[in-house]
């Protein structure tokens, strides 16, 4: 059954599109205003899960999930903050999505979800079992 899931995980995973100047150092910096305007910092402790705690280097990042101590997530889509408060930089990534070539230009793109990764040495992206499942694509934009 692994070997199942692995060979249909390799399967689905195309080689990325490199779009290189999607946001110019402004929008960047907008991006992180915002990040550092939400204020949040912690992961709830639930039941089911006690989230590890965080490297020295992420100690001042703002984030919702830690997915490691060297990787942790902060949700901009949530309640709508980067949908209204980065409109342009939204519409910006969508049509960087589409211009990417990797989707018919008929089909119609919703953002689902805007993280913010935050990563220091030993963190990332790239985790071998890491799926954005209900995506139909996902871009990653370097900041």
């Amino acid at each position: 059954r692994l070997a199942y899931w692995s060979d249909t995980y390799r399967a689905e995973v195309p080689s990325p599109t490199v779009l290189r100047g999607v946001l110019s150092a402004e929008e960047v910096a907008a991006c992180c205003a915002l990040a550092s305007a939400s204020g949040r910092r912690s992961e709830p402790t639930t039941a089911w899960r006690t989230p590890p705690p965080v490297c020295p280097a992420l100690a001042d990042a703002c984030f919702d999930v830690v997915y490691t101590a060297e990787h942790v997530a902060l949700f901009l889509h949530r309640d709508g903050l980067f949908a209204d408060r980065c409109k342009h930089l939204l519409a910006k990534v969508v049509r960087a999505m589409r211009e990417g070539g990797r989707v018919d230009p008929a089909t119609e793109l919703q953002v689902r979800c805007v993280e913010l990764h935050s990563y220091s040495e030993g963190g990332a992206l790239d985790a071998p079992l890491h799926r954005d499942s209900g995506s139909l694509l996902t871009l990653s934009v370097q900041l």
